[in-house]
């Protein structure tokens, strides 16, 4: 097996152990009450939805004047929003991977 594609496994790999380690863990909340207070206090707003394989919705809020995003899991058997994970610098991305696109 070429090496880079066991390594590119392995990251997926690690990724998808460390999302379902932090959602476990997540700070949760009424999905109303969040979806108020992220969008007053840190000017972000929902920006797109992500559905995993495990029927998990996924929701990035983001701010684009300031950069600011976060990333919830939205529990609707809950009517919820879990924090998984948030930061700043939000901008298109760069092609660091493939230079001819």
């Amino acid at each position: 097996m070429e090496y880079s594609y066991i390594m590119r496994k392995l990251i997926i790999l690690v990724g998808l152990l460390f999302s379902t380690a932090v959602y476990g863990q997540a700070a949760c909340s009424d999905a109303v009450k969040t979806h108020e207070e992220i969008v007053k206090k840190y000017g972000e707003k929902p920006f797109f939805d992500m559905h995993e394989q495990q029927t998990r919705q996924l929701i990035l809020y983001m701010n684009p004047e300031t950069g600011t995003w976060t990333v919830f899991a939205y529990k609707p058997e809950l009517n919820q929003l879990c924090a998984v994970t948030a930061g700043d610098g939000f901008k298109p991305a760069e092609s660091r991977f493939d230079p001819s696109l």
